[in-house]
């Protein structure tokens, strides 16, 4: 196997597990747990990057700074971030990208 094959496995096996990581997203959310919203926000803020999806990256930083800074008082926000993770997740479905600089839902987010 080959060095690119085995970086398209990874991020093959990274994209499929988005469905996971929104659903936990979704729990803290629901359970107003701050500083679990922070740590995955963090986990994809760094692994984004790493596997090739820097648009999950971008939005994981996004949103652990705004949590981070803003509190409780963020939470409404965190259900645009999930409509964005599943946006994210069907583009990379179809081996695209899914630019945040173009995303509307993205830039009506505080900045």
């Amino acid at each position: 196997m080959s060095l690119n094959d085995l970086m398209a496995e990874l991020q093959k096996e990274y994209i499929d597990s988005f469905p996971q990581k929104i659903s936990d997203i979704q729990s803290y959310f629901e359970a107003k747990d701050l500083p679990n919203l922070i740590n995955a926000f963090h986990k994809i803020k760094g692994s984004g990057k790493t596997y090739g999806v820097p648009e999950m990256s971008q939005l994981g930083e996004y949103f652990e700074s705004l949590l981070k800074q803003s509190g409780a008082s963020a939470l409404p926000y965190i259900p645009k971030s999930l409509e964005i993770l599943h946006k994210i997740h069907k583009a990379r479905l179809e081996h695209k990208e899914h630019s945040l600089t173009t995303d509307l839902d993205f830039q009506k987010l505080p900045k």
